[in-house]
């Protein structure tokens, strides 16, 4: 690849994805001589001063992106433009991370109506590797891995692209490791790239760090959750998913809104470091074991409502417990939540306590937090 195939290789990906009505290769100044410039665009150079010292070598080039948008009369839409622009530029990023190897990604905002111009934007600065050589020894790094179902890309150990299509039900491989390959742990999944497919199967993915809000809506896996080094799971993340086991979440500090939302596990959950337990997070579960949480302060707004638990129910520094919080819940053995304040309205409306609840510093009771609840 010499210069040029470098450069018509971002003119190429800019026409395919559109992002730009208009893209140029110059200095910014020379570019604004033009009168009738098309906007939202895009201007890009490199430092390099002779382009031929990119013959039979590996350079690295600092490279320079300039994108721009029309400002209106009162500059009431610059939120939305610099929003808008820092999108493509995300995408255009990635790009040059899988094509070019890009690294040391640096970015500036433009000053409102900068160039004599009502415009405004984004300057990106990165590092670039243009390689010319024509050495037949020299091995190419293997930048991303495919197993046919999605795309992984090896550098930040990340699976990009599912090329399974919305709504289709499909087991899902063991990505504990991506291809089984030990040095290839997959630790982040792409937002929304796996979301609408109906995953089934056992959920192996022992190396995942976080979840994103709504990664396995309409999941409907089997088995165990086993994340023993994942630290947060985002909203809706197994909306509606089957797990049939045991949840264990050892260092995880934060369950967000509907995380696990008519997930029905059915077995022991472990949550030793939790802080937090968002609102619907275990709506309609059962849990056959102890319920131990040790560190959660708070639990959210029905996040157990119809749940069903049949061990001992333990919160010891747990605080506020919200509306409709058990809702319907059925407790088989100790409740035990001995720093409780706040019980919202209808938090244990129609439970069922069969063993001792001991909640001695109670000191605000919501409407009908109790109404019809039976303590045996």
């Amino acid at each position: 690849m010499n210069f040029k195939d470098f450069l018509d290789s971002i003119d190429t990906f800019l026409n395919n994805e559109g992002l730009f009505e208009s893209h140029y290769y110059g200095y910014v100044n020379n570019v604004f001589i033009e009168k009738e410039l098309k906007y939202p665009m895009m201007v890009y150079h490199t430092d390099a001063i002779n382009h031929s010292i990119l013959q039979n070598s590996i350079l690295y080039l600092k490279m320079n992106f300039f994108v721009f948008d029309k400002l209106l009369t009162d500059n009431s839409n610059v939120l939305n433009i610099q929003n808008d622009l820092l999108k493509k530029l995300i995408k255009f990023s990635r790009f040059l991370k899988l094509k070019h190897y890009a690294e040391n990604f640096n970015l500036v905002a433009i000053s409102d109506e900068a160039y004599s111009e009502k415009i405004t934007g984004w300057i990106l600065d990165c590092i670039v590797k243009v390689d010319t050589t024509n050495d037949s020894c020299w091995e190419e790094p293997v930048l991303y891995l495919s197993d046919g179902i999605t795309k992984y890309y090896v550098k930040d150990k990340i699976i990009i692209h599912c090329y399974v299509e919305d709504y289709t039900e499909i087991e899902m491989p063991n990505y504990d490791y991506y291809n089984g390959l030990t040095e290839y742990p997959v630790n982040y999944i792409d937002k929304k790239v796996l979301r609408d497919v109906k995953w089934t199967g056992a959920f192996n993915m022992k190396n995942l760090i976080k979840i994103n809000n709504n990664e396995f809506y309409n999941g409907k896996f089997t088995g165990i959750l086993n994340l023993p080094v994942c630290i947060k799971i985002g909203d809706s993340a197994f909306y509606y998913s089957k797990f049939t086991g045991n949840c264990n979440l050892p260092v995880c500090e934060y369950i967000d809104y509907s995380a696990f939302f008519y997930s029905l596990f059915n077995g022991t959950i472990n949550l030793p470091v939790c802080e937090y337990v968002g609102d619907n997070a275990f709506y309609l579960s059962v849990f056959t074991g102890d319920f131990n949480c040790p560190n959660v302060q708070t639990v959210g707004v029905q996040s157990f409502y119809y749940s069903k638990f049949t061990g001992d129910f333990n919160l010891p520094v747990c605080t506020s417990i919200g509306q409709y919080a058990f809702y319907y819940s059925v407790f088989n053995g100790v409740f035990n939540c001995p720093n409780l304040h706040t019980i919202g309205q209808y938090a244990f409306f129609y439970s069922k306590f069969n063993g001792d609840f001991n909640c001695p510093n109670v000191q605000t009771v919501g409407n009908a937090a109790f109404r019809y609840s039976v303590f045996d």
